[in-house]
């Protein structure tokens, strides 16, 4: 029986982990995303690992994306309607939420692939010494093109003018966010990059990589778009560490390459228009 508690949905239970079997807590953050969300709540509802537990952070929509949360209300463990200050609140939000051993973010214009967190939770089990788990990320463009976008098996300073992760695919112990703290939500973009190179170089974190596709991210997210505002957070993120000044060299190198790409589509966009 599904109860209300000041704007929170839940169960009423806490769900148990066991070390053959970890709670995993996925956290879907949206805001009036209901063209894609139902996908994405699928794509959690139908993995083949079944101990899950299912958080979903709305942003106080008004364009049915309700009605989708409450059609799946009998798959979801918390859900909570609310104004907040942006994604990284709201991804902040779920993770205080969280009862797992192991907490995944899936926004809601992504998707899990089939069988993506049984893999993950095989290896969090044989490599208990690794916090954050990531691997490669099916990425959907226009016209239905696709493209695989690779991540690292080892992580180093010179990876890190870019993001060096496939963010939506990664997973984190909750023992990471108690000792190494949440995402910053001063950088109101960027806090995921922040994120990954804190825990990398000032909490050093080992991260595990899988050699398998476990996301599909589409086209025209918030983490598509290049901005100088981002620009500016990521030389900040970077000047805060002892980095090699060629790693922020080659950052506003690659940033300002991407932005030219993003203004020539945007050009042609209007012009085919």
């Amino acid at each position: 029986m599904v109860r209300h508690e000041g704007g929170l949905w839940t169960r009423g239970y806490r769900k148990n982990s066991s070390p053959s079997s970890p709670l995993v807590s996925v956290i879907t953050v949206v805001f009036n995303g209901k063209i894609h969300l139902e996908q994405a709540i699928q794509s959690v509802v139908t993995q083949s690992y079944e101990n899950i537990e299912y958080i979903i952070i709305d942003g106080d929509s008004t364009d049915g994306t309700l009605d989708i949360i409450k059609k799946y209300d009998d798959r979801i463990d918390y859900w909570v309607s609310e104004p907040d200050n942006g994604i990284y609140d709201a991804m902040n939000k779920g993770i205080r939420l969280a009862t797992g051993e192991i907490i995944g973010i899936i926004n809601s214009d992504d998707y899990y692939l089939d069988g993506a967190i049984g893999k993950i939770v095989e290896v969090a089990i044989e490599e208990p010494e690794a916090g954050v788990f990531h691997g490669d990320m099916r990425f959907e463009r226009a016209k239905g093109r696709t493209k695989i976008w690779h991540s690292k098996d080892r992580l180093g300073k010179g990876d890190v003018y870019r993001m060096p992760v496939n963010h939506p695919t990664v997973f984190v112990r909750s023992a990471c966010y108690k000792n190494c703290g949440l995402f910053d939500t001063k950088y109101r973009v960027a806090a995921d990059y922040d994120l990954i190179i804190r825990y990398l170089f000032d909490c050093k974190i080992r991260f595990r990589y899988l050699n398998e596709t476990l996301v599909c991210m589409s086209e025209g997210g918030e983490s598509c778009k290049y901005t100088w505002d981002t620009h500016n957070d990521a030389i900040e993120i970077l000047s805060k560490r002892n980095l090699p000044l060629i790693i922020k060299i080659k950052f506003r190198i690659s940033y300002l390459r991407l932005m030219f790409i993003q203004y020539l589509k945007l050009k042609w966009y209007h012009k085919d228009g």
